[in-house]
């Protein structure tokens, strides 16, 4: 347990050949030069945290075999100059936490992605590849950029009772726009949903939730009554919550829900409800829910466990299909029309700007897609490209909206966890950091800090 491995797996690209990979699936891993490097050496070498070499501390033992899992297409040990390497920071925290607790750790790359699809969406065939390997009963797959903020095991956080007895498969978070794009508006009837064009010569779309005082989760009420900016994903809006956590850190060394979040509104509602209105779909369902929704998901594909079953590597060969699926010649396949009412329809398409030389540089606040675009359609391959992430109108989520689209029918093995609970840059399990304040100087402190801790325990045998 507590290994690191470095794993170069060579997925054979097959951009041409644009066909579904079966169960042998994913010629992915025809593992090109599968050869364990063990890379700590040079990951102590070029990273500005050191990681400890020694074995687990004695009399520590898992209670189950854990895999918890990074996978990116940078190798640990390759210097990178003028960034802050955040994905060694995250590799490092994360290998002491598996190392405190008993869990094996590994850090794999890859370099193409079956079918030419973006490189998000490599973690889906490789965790597949894991689970279907049965060398460990569980697999915890963090995006390069979350690290755990908890000190105390798994176990202790997420409830593994429904998996032991077979009645759940995937502990997965809800998306933090779910609560603010449906539950708040349609559930609790709260707030209501805007999108506007900045009338300042920009051209920028923007979405305003009015009443966001009464209900919210993510953005602070302030943002949503100014307008937030989703389609830019790294725009306005993010920099506020950036600046929130950072202060949340810089006060207390924890992360914490942003000043105006409702989180009494939620609690109060229950997980065991929102649980339920996820089994039922009325986010996808209802006609009336904002198109944003559906580009986002109502489940972050961030950070995830998935216990070796065959309904987890059943969930995971669906997810996969997705963008060939999608499809019924040039319609869009019955299963999934309701669901893509809200991107394919002309009236979520069409732009709150108007239409100028440079429109296809402003972005759509409901579908995240170039304004200049037409419509997402079958017939010209577009809706199957952004289901792939590929191409100029490829979602900026990539594989995450696919996930969402394919729970429907996965939802009773799905345990949900809300998104301060389990993922999220308010997370008391994970903490993932937005946008590009990963890449600062100054998160570097809490990245180290992060660290000491997680070896302050080791060193303690707490």
């Amino acid at each position: 347990a507590g290994q690191i491995s470095s794993c170069s797996l060579g997925l054979v690209g097959i951009a041409r050949a644009r066909r579904p990979l079966r169960s042998a699936m994913y010629p992915v891993l025809l593992v090109g030069s599968v050869s364990l490097l063990l890379a700590l050496a040079s990951f102590q070498g070029s990273s500005p945290t050191r990681l400890l070499r020694d074995s687990p501390p004695k009399g520590i033992r898992a209670r189950r075999r854990v895999l918890i899992v990074q996978i990116d297409d940078r190798e640990l040990g390759a210097p990178v100059k003028g960034e802050v390497e955040f994905w060694k920071y995250s590799a490092a925290i994360n290998r002491q936490y598996a190392r405190n607790h008993g869990y094996d750790y590994k850090y794999i790359t890859f370099r193409d992605v079956p079918e030419g699809r973006h490189g998000a969406w490599a973690h889906v065939a490789i965790v597949r590849e894991l689970l279907a390997s049965q060398a460990y009963d569980y697999v915890m797959k963090l995006d390069s950029d979350a690290m755990f903020s908890t000190l105390v095991p798994l176990e202790a956080m997420i409830d593994f009772s429904p998996l032991e007895r077979g009645e759940k498969d995937v502990v997965l978070a809800i998306d933090a726009m779910y609560y603010d794009l449906y539950e708040c508006p349609q559930v609790h009837n709260l707030t209501s949903i805007e999108r506007r064009c900045v009338a300042d010569g920009r051209n920028l779309e923007t979405v305003h939730i009015a009443n966001a005082d009464r209900c919210s989760s993510w953005f602070s009420v302030d943002a949503w009554s100014r307008g937030l900016h989703l389609g830019e994903l790294r725009g306005l809006g993010n920099e506020e919550l950036e600046e929130q956590w950072s202060g949340s850190w810089a006060r207390s060394g924890l992360s914490e829900l942003p000043p105006g979040a409702t989180r009494r509104v939620f609690d109060e509602y229950g997980l065991s409800r929102r649980r339920q209105d996820l089994l039922n779909g009325g986010w996808w369902r209802d006609a009336s829910t904002v198109p944003a929704l559906t580009a986002f998901g109502a489940f972050n594909s961030g950070v995830y466990l998935a216990k070796a079953s065959p309904a987890s590597i059943a969930l995971f060969d669906d997810w996969w299909s997705v963008p060939n699926k999608v499809c019924d010649g040039p319609s869009v396949a019955p299963r999934f029309e309701t669901a893509l009412q809200h991107l394919t329809s002309g009236e979520a398409s069409r732009g709150a700007c108007a239409a100028t030389s440079a429109a296809e540089e402003v972005r759509n606040a409901f579908t995240l897609r170039p304004d200049g675009l037409e419509p997402l359609s079958c017939a010209d391959r577009s809706l199957q490209d952004y289901l792939a992430g590929a191409g100029a109108g490829g979602s900026p989520l990539y594989e995450q909206p696919a996930l969402s689209l394919v729970l429907p029918e996965h939802m009773s093995r799905v345990e949900a966890y809300d998104a301060w609970d389990f993922n999220g840059p308010f997370s008391k399990v994970v903490w993932h950091p937005v946008g590009s304040a990963k890449q600062w100087r100054s998160t570097v402190q809490w990245f180290d800090q992060l660290l000491r801790q997680q070896q302050r325990q080791q060193r303690d045998g707490r």
